[in-house]
C-alpha cells in the first residue's frame, strides 16, 4: 500500500466528494518517456495497484487564519458555513472552488498546489485495469458519476448538471461530453482518438487520509 495525491477536475470534484464517483479514467500516454511505443510496453504500466490511498487535491484558496480558538473549525478564515479546513499550524485555512457560493471569491490556487492536510477526501483503490476509452460500459459511465433522470418529455436523460432539459438520452454521449469539458482544448481530439487508460475502481472516504481511522 503506498500514498499518491491526485488531481481531480473541478467538474467531478463534488460528485467524488458525495461519493457518487466510484470510478475514473486516466490517459496512458502513447509515448513512453524513455522513447519506446506504446506496443512494447504491453502489459501498460500504471502507476497504481489495490490497497493504494489516493488524496484528492482540487482548486482552492489559503487564506490567513484570524486566530480563533475553536476545535468545530466553524469560523476560522473569512467566510463562515462553508467546507474548510484548518493547516496543523493553526495559522492559515483552506477554502474549495467547487461549491464557493459567495460574491466575494478569493485567489484560487489549482489543485497541484493543495497541501495533503487540506486534503479532504481520500480515494481506496479497489481495481486497476487498463483499456480503451470507447469500452466504457453504462455502469461504469454511471460509477464515473454521470446521473440518470427523467427528461421533461418523460424519457429517461443523462447527464451531470441540475437542469435535466440539457441532458442527453445516450449515456456514453453525455460521459464523453464530461470527458471533453475536463480535457479542455484537446478534449475532442482525445475523445476521437479513444485512447488507451488507466479505469481506477475505489472507495471514497470523506476524510482527511492522515485523519482516517485505521481498521
Amino acid at each position: 500500500m503506498a500514498d499518491y495525491p491526485i488531481n481531480i477536475p473541478a467538474l467531478w470534484v463534488p460528485a467524488v466528494v458525495k461519493g457518487i464517483k466510484t470510478q475514473l479514467r486516466l490517459p496512458i500516454p502513447l509515448i513512453h518517456p524513455e522513447g519506446r511505443t506504446l506496443a512494447s510496453l504491453m502489459p501498460l504500466p500504471v502507476p497504481y495497484k489495490p490497497g493504494d490511498r489516493l488524496w484528492v487535491r482540487e482548486a482552492h484558496a489559503l487564506c490567513h487564519a484570524y486566530g480563533q480558538d475553536r476545535s468545530d473549525e466553524v469560523r476560522w478564515g473569512p467566510w463562515g458555513g462553508l467546507p474548510m479546513a484548518v493547516a496543523p499550524t493553526l495559522d492559515r485555512v483552506c477554502y474549495y472552488k467547487a461549491g464557493f457560493d459567495r460574491c466575494d471569491p478569493p485567489r484560487w490556487r489549482p489543485g497541484t498546489s493543495l497541501p495533503r492536510w487540506a486534503s479532504r477526501a481520500t480515494l481506496i483503490v479497489a481495481d486497476v485495469r487498463a483499456c480503451r476509452l470507447w469500452d466504457i460500459e453504462v455502469t461504469d459511465i454511471l460509477a464515473e458519476g454521470i446521473q440518470h433522470g427523467r427528461h421533461p418529455s418523460g424519457i429517461c436523460v443523462y447527464g451531470l448538471d441540475r437542469d435535466t432539459r440539457h441532458w442527453l438520452a445516450m449515456p456514453t454521449a453525455a460521459y464523453a461530453c464530461a470527458w471533453v469539458r475536463t480535457h479542455g482544448k484537446s478534449g475532442p481530439a482525445s475523445w476521437a482518438a479513444n485512447p488507451w487508460v488507466v479505469a481506477l475502481t475505489f472507495k471514497v472516504e470523506p476524510h482527511n487520509i492522515d485523519k482516517m481511522v485505521t481498521p
